[in-house]
């Protein structure tokens, strides 16, 4: 069977008539299920079973993941436990089998059709105000459904420009979930998989209409600098920054939001080794023998060189960031000073950072560090503003 699905408009000016119309569709066709198991001609009615009841639960209230579930399977995810009750692959398809038998024995292929259609367009649309994280993660739930998993019978109903969008909902979705110990780490493989494996399908066009309003949606309207974005690895790394060179390019959008974008990628770059005792990025290999690069390469980027230069905000990010760690790195061997001085060495102007730092350093342990850094063959002392006329310390 070949199924088709048709989106519904979902620009600013289009978009609430097409939830009002998704909505009305999802409840015409619980009613005609209704109808058909209570309502039989020519034969006694059989009534609706468990499996008809909960699925016609699932498309009233717009969880569309349950109605995939139930009519086409779910994907394998290998469980950590392996004493579960479906512990196998093979036990997992046999399920998904039974799952399609059941949904073309009690459906048409129009039915089954117009409940892809309605599945769809609730997660694109997000019609309904829920609690469900589900509902945060439209793009990436269908992209679990429709592509990743096997032997879906919706699969050749994806087109190549579906697909497209799909890649694109799905790494704004998952973007502020870039964050180990959050869903499992479900937020860094996908948004590492765009980077790495589709980074040909972001388009800025999608960031301006729906990108950043779904990064938004999925947080919950928090801000994102606490990603982890480390944990991207070294090729999707470089390519989120590509990213938003692309943005600040050809979508001249207001500054403070490639700020924002890029405060993470700054806190991560400006990352300290605590085993190591030494910058992350310090284009060494780490423990599990994966090559690291170097955090000066990273800071010529030329978007951080762009906003380092235009941003104070961003420049100030670097010298909070800066003044946090040497509250707390070791410096025994001078491995600290040596790092301040080559990132200040990286920015448009040293002096204006500096002393941005000094609003965050503890006054004693910061003076004392730029005093210091000089016996460690790494003088930072002249940067401070009382230096540069007057080199004794300040009362």
């Amino acid at each position: 069977m070949t199924f088709v699905i048709r989106l519904l408009a979902d620009d600013k000016d289009s978009i609430e008539v097409s939830r009002k119309e998704i909505i009305q569709r999802a409840t015409c066709f619980v009613v005609r299920i209704l109808d058909k198991n209570t309502c039989g001609i020519g034969s006694q009615p059989s009534g609706m079973d468990l499996e008809e009841a909960l699925l016609a639960r699932d498309i009233l209230n717009g969880r569309f993941w349950g109605t995939l579930d139930k009519v086409d399977g779910r994907k394998y995810i290998p469980s950590v436990f392996p004493f579960t009750s479906e512990n196998t692959k093979a036990q997992h398809d046999q399920k998904n089998i039974a799952a399609r038998a059941w949904a073309n024995q009690h459906f048409h292929k129009f039915e089954l059709e117009e409940m892809l259609n309605i599945a769809v367009n609730q997660a694109v649309l997000r019609p309904y105000h829920t609690a469900w994280p589900g509902t945060r993660r439209g793009h990436s739930l269908l992209y679990r459904d429709l592509v990743e998993k096997e032997g879906s019978m919706f699969s050749e109903a994806v087109t190549d420009q579906f697909r497209k969008r799909l890649n694109n909902g799905r790494f704004w979705e998952e973007l502020p979930y870039v964050q180990v110990g959050v869903n499992s780490g479900h937020g860094i493989r996908v948004v590492r998989d765009v980077l790495e494996n589709h980074y040909d399908d972001l388009n800025v066009g999608f960031a301006a209409s729906h990108g950043l309003e779904l990064m938004r949606f999925s947080a919950d309207d928090r801000k994102i600098i606490s990603l982890d974005l480390k944990y991207l690895g070294e090729a999707a790394l470089k390519r989120y920054a590509q990213f938003l060179a692309r943005i600040d390019e050809e979508w001249k959008v207001q500054p403070g939001i490639i700020e924002e974008l890029l405060r993470p990628y700054l806190s991560n770059v400006l990352g300290w080794d605590a085993d190591s005792e030494g910058p992350y990025y310090d284009g060494e290999k780490d423990i599990d023998e994966i090559q690291r690069g170097r955090f000066q390469d990273k800071l010529k980027v030329p978007i951080v060189q762009t906003y380092l230069d235009r941003s104070l905000g961003i420049r100030e990010h670097v010298a909070k960031t800066l003044a946090e760690g040497i509250s707390w790195c070791s410096n025994g061997y001078g491995q600290h000073s040596r790092f301040v001085k080559e990132v200040l060495g990286q920015v448009p102007d040293q002096r204006v950072v500096v002393d941005l730092m000094l609003k965050h350093l503890q006054s004693g342990k910061g003076i004392r560090f730029f005093q210091e850094s000089a016996e460690h063959g790494h003088d930072l002392y002249h940067l401070l503003p009382w230096s540069r006329s007057d080199p004794a310390q300040p009362n």
